[in-house]
């Protein structure tokens, strides 16, 4: 097998759940034009979904109107990403890695002021049961950080671990 070529027989292994049973690194399991392109039709799908801001009144949940600061953030997540870049990406991510992950950028009076995507292969989630919340660590422009749960988005995908802290990886059961 040449990288990145499968043969018929992997990729029904690699879609089905049997197991691939090569090791695949990401990057090869991204060669595979058919995981790919299912990656791109899931976040495409999920991008091309009109977003609301909705709010709870008690007794009924209403659509927010105007130039809410939460509409603006679906409408420009950061001054590099286009909605339709940042939901395509989160889907993918989530569908691949089994999490999705964004970093939520506040002013100084705590405010959302940007959403940034993080790669979840950097990722590490450690819980604290004292306190009751959780923090993620994560590198985001080549800069280590760590947050509190407060500021992270984080999309889990069949999250059936022990923990429950992260979602089940494709990539690790599907062999990479």
């Amino acid at each position: 097998k040449r990288s990145g070529t499968y043969t018929q027989m992997q990729l029904v292994k690699l879609f089905s759940g049997t197991g691939y049973t090569e090791n695949a690194s990401e990057g090869e399991a991204l060669q595979a034009t058919a995981l790919w392109n299912g990656l791109h039709l899931i976040g495409s799908a999920v991008a091309k979904v009109e977003k609301h801001v909705k709010q709870d009144m008690g007794d009924d949940v209403v659509e927010v109107r105007g130039n809410h600061r939460l509409s603006r953030l679906l409408k420009r997540p950061n001054p590099f990403t286009t909605p339709f870049e940042f939901f395509e990406a989160m889907a993918a991510y989530c569908a691949l890695y089994g999490n999705a992950y964004a970093w939520v950028r506040r002013d100084g009076n705590s405010l959302p002021i940007e959403v940034w995507m993080i790669h979840p292969g950097t990722v590490t989630v450690q819980y604290y049961p004292e306190r009751g919340n959780a923090l993620y660590s994560f590198i985001l422009h080549n800069r280590a950080m760590t947050v509190a749960s407060a500021d992270v988005i984080h999309i889990k995908k069949l999250a059936w671990e022990d923990d429950n802290l992260k979602g089940a990886n494709g990539l690790h059961y599907h062999g990479g």
